[in-house]
């Protein structure tokens, strides 16, 4: 049984709520929250979840994506700072897990930075087990303001459902 601090309830995430979600560096842009909120209404391949707050704030993100059908992958998992540590973060991957069971997937997918040792180690409470590392790779503009191809080490974690 979950027992949350607070209380939150769990829905897709509201176009209008988006930018409440710029919590810095602590989690997706806006941005790409926007990208994902506006595939999910195009297809049916990603759900985005928001929980919200007694006064309607966004306290937690999530996204779990279906492009694989086979293993899915849950992304964009954060919690604002202001509103850790009351069990957010693993109401909302429960939600995705639920999502990814009602669609009969056997198995979720996510990654986690190596050195986020707080995630690491809530999603291995949670039956999360490490299956590889890969490098994840993306475009940054450098000093020089050229476009440079940026590479950090990723850990993939697995979970049967």
């Amino acid at each position: 049984m979950l027992s949350l601090i607070d209380p939150i309830t769990i829905m897709d995430l509201q176009p209008i709520d988006i930018p409440s979600c710029d919590w810095g560096n602590e989690g997706p842009t806006p941005a790409a929250l926007e990208a994902m909120v506006n595939r999910s209404a195009i297809d049916n391949t990603v759900r985005v979840l928001a929980g919200y707050t007694s006064d309607s704030e966004v306290a937690v993100v999530g996204a779990i994506d279906f492009l694989s059908p086979y293993r899915p992958e849950i992304q964009m998992i954060a919690t604002k700072p202001t509103e850790r540590k009351k069990g957010y973060a693993t109401a909302i991957l429960k939600a995705l897990e639920a999502e990814a069971i009602r669609r009969s997937v056997p198995s979720v997918q996510l990654s986690v930075d190596p050195l986020n040792l707080q995630a690491h180690h809530l999603y291995s409470a949670l039956g999360y087990e490490h299956s590889h590392e890969r490098m994840d790779g993306r475009w940054e503009l450098g000093a020089s303001g050229a476009p440079e191809w940026t590479e950090d080490p990723i850990i993939v974690m697995i979970k049967l459902l």
